[in-house]
């Protein structure tokens, strides 16, 4: 459906499959992966055309679910983020990795960039690729004397989907325009309109760097040439962060200016491409001061076991780091009754800093949290984890505090927390943090706590996205069971063409979007198209399909004439139709006032009707 080759999917479920348990893990998006088990079925060529080159995935309503899900920043608030079913997750990849195989970005050998993972070499960790960029400003710092930091304001939420695919179309004359379309209406669907925020996506990241930012990258490079007093300018990106490096002999005076004339510019130029430039993140400064500008845009949280190469902590050094931010915690509780998430980064942001090193505070803990040499059974550290989780604070920070108080064993604490998650549900008092909170101990324990699991799918609704998606991939016993298989089975054998259930992927995409006139519009469409695959799959002495026959309501009527209410149930979707704006000239629909959502949606409600009716028969 989305034009994607066996070799690359291949390649992408080998890649996903072969990432360690222990990484797979950490992520709600990545734990189904740790089923081993389901590797084969995705490798079958047959699975392959039929699912994922024909489209048939698209009628398990689970795999083609989207929902919100739970990442926290280390400020506390959560981002508008989407999980997605591993199916639509590899296929998501893959269409990445497609489009960078056809496409070749016009930018600079002379500007660095890095993402979240690497689609070119099928890398989906970001660590490496972090640790690189890292150390790419660290080695370039020493050569420069300045440099300016560039931020851009919610970046992702910014991204323009219809400019993006105008930049991959410039960088290829060889994509074909309905792939182009399909791959658009793709990062639509997933995103809910918006570009997507997925958790651990380096396809969609290499979107956002290497093809949305390119051509303000080359006109920000273009900006400094033209200053002679300017010179050895190097620009390193990572994802939103850029970092650009220079020379100059001239007095502070006059960089300060040149800086404020180039804040009008870059202000200019992010908002001629849909982006907004932070203000306040944006700066200029020596480039000695460049270590402590790393540690506050540190890129995510490094929660998978993965460590960066930069710098080995000794162990007692860890748990002296360790006990020192425990203790802090502690009396902070002790003085105010609570910890203020900005008080825990506080605390953070100045107790895991190690002389020499170029790791930010973030990271240190996180190689500390995850370490497999600390004894966190030990009795001082156990000690002060029990204290802090009985204060009941472990909403700060829920990757953080879960993982240390699983780390001590002590079953009385993990029990007394959990017990406090099942009271605030009793009471009806659960919280965003309580639902990551559960998710995060249930991604510890490998989902194999069955009280925990039945009170998170009361909170979240039984027939909730999120709570099919821990069901379907996640508990123990599952695997990954469809939703409409005896359709998909007489789909593959009526033969449904590709291009069939591409046009009903586009009423899926404007559908999401609440955009009915086009919903329906593509509806109708699939509807006339696969009545006539339909009328051929009952008469294979035709040589092919009649398409051209089957939009009529003449034989739309006769070949649904032995179906309840169907000559009503045609002869409304036929006037919607050529009342449709996006159909017809007339464009009636815009004059009635009493074609409603409802109305379309209930037209829809009864072709599927019909369909249906005929599938039973098959």
């Amino acid at each position: 459906m989305f034009n994607i080759d066996y070799d690359n999917w291949r390649a992408i479920v080998e890649a996903y499959f072969g990432l360690p348990n222990r990484t797979l893990s950490k992520y709600l998006q990545w734990y189904p992966f740790t089923k081993g088990s389901n590797k084969q079925i995705l490798l079958d060529e047959n699975y392959f055309n039929t699912l994922i080159d024909k489209g048939y995935l698209l009628f398990d309503n689970t795999s083609m679910q989207v929902q919100s899900n739970y990442i926290q920043r280390s400020n506390g608030q959560y981002r508008q983020s989407q999980l997605i079913s591993p199916e639509l997750y590899l296929i998501l990849q893959a269409v990445c990795l497609e489009i960078s195989q056809k496409i070749q970005v016009d930018r600079s050998s002379e500007i660095s960039v890095y993402y979240s993972g690497n689609v070119e070499s099928i890398s989906p960790l970001y660590t490496h690729e972090y640790s690189d960029f890292y150390k790419k400003v660290i080695l370039e710092k020493d050569e420069h004397d300045y440099f300016i930091k560039v931020d851009v304001a919610n970046f992702f939420l910014s991204i323009d989907i219809d400019d993006l695919f105008a930049k991959v179309e410039s960088y290829s004359s060889e994509i074909d325009q309905i792939d182009l379309m399909m791959y658009k209406e793709l990062i639509k669907y997933v995103g809910n309109g918006n570009f997507p925020l997925i958790e651990n996506s380096m396809g969609t990241s290499y979107l956002a760097t290497i093809v949305y930012l390119s051509k303000i990258d080359n006109a920000i490079e273009s900006y400094f040439s033209n200053y002679q007093y300017i010179t050895d300018v190097k620009m390193i990106r990572y994802v939103d962060d850029l970092y650009i490096l220079f020379n100059s002999q001239s007095n502070k005076l006059t960089l300060n200016n040149f800086f404020e004339e180039f804040l009008k510019f870059i202000n200019t130029l992010f908002n001629e491409n849909k982006l907004n430039l932070n203000f306040e993140k944006t700066r200029f400064n020596e480039s000695d001061k460049l270590p402590d500008e790393l540690y506050k845009s540190f890129y995510g949280e490094i929660v998978n076991g993965d460590y960066f190469d930069i710098y080995e902590i000794e162990l007692d050094k860890q748990e002296q780091l360790l006990l020192s931010f425990l203790e802090q915690i502690e009396h902070e509780i002790e003085k105010t009754n609570i910890l203020q998430n900005k008080k825990y980064m506080e605390i953070l942001e100045t107790t895991f800093i190690v002389a020499d090193s170029k790791m930010s505070s973030r990271e240190i803990l996180n190689r500390i949290i995850y370490s497999t040499d600390i004894d966190f059974t030990k009795q001082i550290i156990k000690d002060k984890i029990i204290s802090i989780s009985k204060n009941h604070i472990i909403n700060v920070a829920p990757k953080v505090f879960i993982t240390l108080l699983l780390n001590t064993k002590d079953g009385s604490t993990i029990r007394d927390n959990l017990n406090l998650l099942f009271n605030k549900s009793r009471t009806g008092n659960w919280t965003m943090n309580d639902i990551e909170l559960a998710i995060n101990y249930l991604l510890n324990r490998s989902f194999r706590h069955n009280d925990l699991i039945t009170t998170l799918t009361k909170e979240l609704g039984e027939n909730s996205a999120l709570n099919k998606y821990i069901q379907c991939y996640c508990i123990p016993s599952s695997k990954w069971i469809r939703e409409n298989e005896y359709k998909i089975t007489i789909f593959e054998k009526i033969e449904i063409s590709k291009l069939t259930l591409q046009i009903f992927f586009l009423y899926l995409c404007n559908k999401n979007r609440n955009d009915y006139f086009a919903a329906f519009s593509y509806y109708k469409s699939y509807f006339d198209r696969i009545t006539a695959e339909f009328a051929y799959f009952k008469d294979p002495q035709r040589k092919k399909p009649n398409y051209e026959k089957y939009y009529r309501k003449k034989d739309l009527k006769e070949f649904y004439k032995e179906y309840s209410d169907s000559y009503n149930i045609i002869e409304d979707a036929a006037k919607y139709r050529n009342f449709n704006p996006i159909n017809h000239g007339s464009a009636q629909l815009m004059t009635k006032k009493d074609i409603t959502k409802e109305v379309l949606e209930e037209s829809i409600i009864n072709l599927t009707k019909l369909l249906d009716s005929f599938l039973d028969t098959v």
